[in-house]
């Protein structure tokens, strides 16, 4: 489904308007273009983090879509989150039929693997052309059972 570049960035600002609590964002607070929710007590910036804080929303707006190994990061990035903790994504993404346009990773596969949960993803392109990038945009959460499913 190809959406357009306005769309895109409605769906980004979604996310960011659904983040609560301590936050920890995975870019620059400058690099948003939206402001914050009042829900958002407070931030840090990855990689700026103490190992014993734990957050109530991640956002990834394309940072794990460049992540050198998405697997090893998303397992660290658990170590900031419990059962409450939601990750909010939207990243370019690799397709099961190969079409990546310029993404390395296959986001939501990737999730799975490392025992996240994917309890909400949409995906899309912004342009009809083939070499357009496919996004994943949507929430996590760490898997309540490491052999279930949610």
């Amino acid at each position: 489904m190809s959406i357009g570049k306005k769309q895109y960035e409605k769906r980004t600002v979604e996310l960011v308007s659904e983040l609560q609590g301590h936050c920890l964002l995975l870019s620059p607070k400058e690099n948003l273009r939206t402001p914050l929710p009042s829900s958002v007590t407070s931030i840090k910036e990855w990689p700026n983090v103490s190992v014993d804080e734990t957050f109530k929303s991640i956002l990834s707006i394309n940072d794990l879509a460049f992540s050198q190994n998405l697997n090893d990061f998303l397992k660290e990035l658990q170590q900031y989150a419990n059962r409450e903790t939601r990750l909010y994504f939207c990243d370019r993404t690799t397709t099961p039929k190969g079409k990546n346009g310029s993404a390395r990773n296959d986001i939501t596969g990737s999730l799975w693997d490392t025992k996240w949960s994917v309890i909400h993803c949409e995906r899309f392109t912004t342009e009809k052309k083939r070499s357009t990038p496919q996004y994943a945009c949507g929430i996590a959460r760490i898997k309540r059972a490491h052999d279930g499913n949610l």
